[in-house]
């Protein structure tokens, strides 16, 4: 059976989502009836996980024997990198922006280098959405590691960008879960504390970015 496997953190996972409606399984039911064939998805995203916690689980073999057989690889993480930096960020200030994209730079890096190196098929690297498009610093970071970060990590590993960041642009009250202000640091709605995850339609947004990435 085809199959593809997705690294990433609670976005991919699905957290706060039915299992059924999170990207990953939207995109293995679009491929299942698109391909008149079944798809399977191994969906191996830990909610929390960040940069250097993927390349630990790479260098522990974690998935890492169904790389070659994998029809593609999806790869979505990067915002626990700056979600652990928010309160130093929200404290300090910008000055402190490039102490945090340096960091995570050479992770990123080495992270899709030892997946390349594992697989011949297409490698898909999605950009991060900003959940907090009201806070200035949280819009320069988010768009920071993803110029500085991500779109560079990905085409030294020859792999394709999904521009999620550019689906969410000016719809985030619509497409994050519990979104209220739009400002760092403050509570959602409907008892979400953190308005950081996608939400249903969210979950579509993303799953057509990466479809058009693999021209389904």
């Amino acid at each position: 059976m085809a199959f593809f496997v997705t690294y990433g953190d609670s976005v991919p996972a699905g957290y706060g989502v039915p299992i059924a409606c999170n990207f990953i399984s939207v995109i293995q039911k679009r491929l299942s009836s698109s391909r008149n064939h079944p798809v399977q998805a191994i969906n191996l995203s830990i909610p929390g996980l960040n940069t250097f916690g993927l390349l630990e689980m790479l260098a522990s073999g974690d998935g890492m024997a169904l790389l070659p057989s994998s029809s593609f690889i999806i790869v979505y993480i990067g915002g626990n990198d700056l979600i652990d930096s928010l309160p130093l960020l929200l404290s300090k200030g910008k000055r402190v922006l490039p102490k945090v994209i340096q960091m995570s730079q050479q992770i990123f890096t080495r992270t899709l280098q030892v997946i390349h190196r594992h697989t011949r098929s297409p490698i898909l690297v999605g950009t991060l959405y900003n959940p907090f498009p009201n806070s200035p610093i949280a819009v320069e970071a988010v768009s920071l590691y993803n110029q500085q970060v991500i779109i560079p990590a990905a085409q030294a590993a020859y792999t394709r960008i999904v521009p999620v960041n550019e689906a969410f642009l000016g719809r985030e009250s619509v497409l994050i879960q519990g979104y209220s202000s739009g400002i760092a640091g403050q509570h959602g709605t409907h008892g979400i504390e953190y308005p950081i995850h996608p939400n249903l339609a969210g979950h579509r947004v993303i799953a057509e970015q990466f479809l058009n990435c693999l021209g389904n």
